[in-house]
């Protein structure tokens, strides 16, 4: 009943005896599996009618507005970062929409970061999975803080992983502390407590800039600042993470930080750059 048809750029669609053309990646399923069981030989018709190419087609269409036809080129390089990389499918295809429309990246500068941003958690002893699937999962948070393509939030993410915390929390934190006046009640709280004289001015410009990694830097010295000064209970603990727009359990882990943010190497620009030229 269905006749495959190549165009001349090489895609195919399906046309029917009557004359009708269809796209294969609007077939339903089950369909498709009748097709596959029937044509074979066809590399590129059949990447088309593979489930796992549909996720990410119809994921970058729908979610994020990329051409049905832009998605279907770059589909095979999308499911190839996913396995290099240790995410799934979806979270692949999430991750490069994510970059491409928030960042404004080309779809080949967002493989790129994905794969980069792997190779920079690696390096800072960070599992990659667990902060790409983080960057998957926080489309609003990128959005608010993203800049320079997105490479501010791939560092961010590792930095967050590094201290045991997750991106969406760091992004959070940072939020909490531009509300300014819920903010500067809590401040002015813990320094009535704990006599101290802190103050989240440098900690406010960073979350504004959207250098999400200075202000993990400068939450860490401020946690210690406060931890001094605090009493051992749970309390003065929970007066000391408010102050600082975080939970009890992140203010110990900023204060049990060995600085390992300032340990990050190779800054992920150079990790780009390098992909790029290879």
């Amino acid at each position: 009943e269905w006749v495959v048809q190549k165009k001349p750029k090489g895609k195919h669609v399906l046309v029917k005896k009557s004359g009708k053309s269809v796209d294969p990646v609007s077939l339903p399923s089950k369909v498709k599996k009748s097709l596959k069981e029937s044509i074979k030989g066809d590399a590129v018709f059949d990447a088309y009618l593979e489930d796992d190419v549909l996720t990410v087609v119809t994921g970058l269409s729908s979610e994020f507005g990329i051409s049905v036809d832009k998605a279907a080129d770059i589909s095979n390089q999308v499911l190839d970062t996913a396995k290099a990389v240790g995410v799934s499918v979806d979270e692949a295809t999430k991750l490069v929409g994510v970059f491409v429309k928030i960042g404004g990246l080309t779809a080949e500068e967002a493989l790129n970061l994905t794969e980069a941003t792997a190779q920079l958690a690696r390096q800072n002893g960070v599992a990659p999975v667990a902060a790409l699937q983080d960057i998957a999962a926080s489309a609003e948070d990128v959005a608010a803080f993203t800049k320079d393509g997105g490479k501010n939030i791939a560092e961010a993410a590792v930095a967050a992983r590094q201290l045991g915390r997750d991106f969406g929390s760091v992004a959070q934190s940072a939020r909490g502390v531009l509300n300014l006046e819920e903010s500067i009640q809590k401040v002015a709280e813990a320094n009535a407590v704990f006599g101290t004289d802190i103050n989240l001015n440098k900690l406010r410009e960073l979350s504004f800039s959207g250098d999400l990694v200075g202000f993990q830097k400068e939450q860490i010295r401020l946690a210690k600042q406060l931890s001094r000064a605090a009493g051992d209970d749970v309390i003065s603990r929970e007066i000391a993470a408010e102050a600082l727009g975080v939970t009890v359990a992140e203010f110990q882990k900023l204060v049990n930080s060995n600085d390992a943010l300032a340990k990050q190497r190779d800054p992920l620009r150079d990790l780009i750059g390098n992909r790029a030229q290879g």
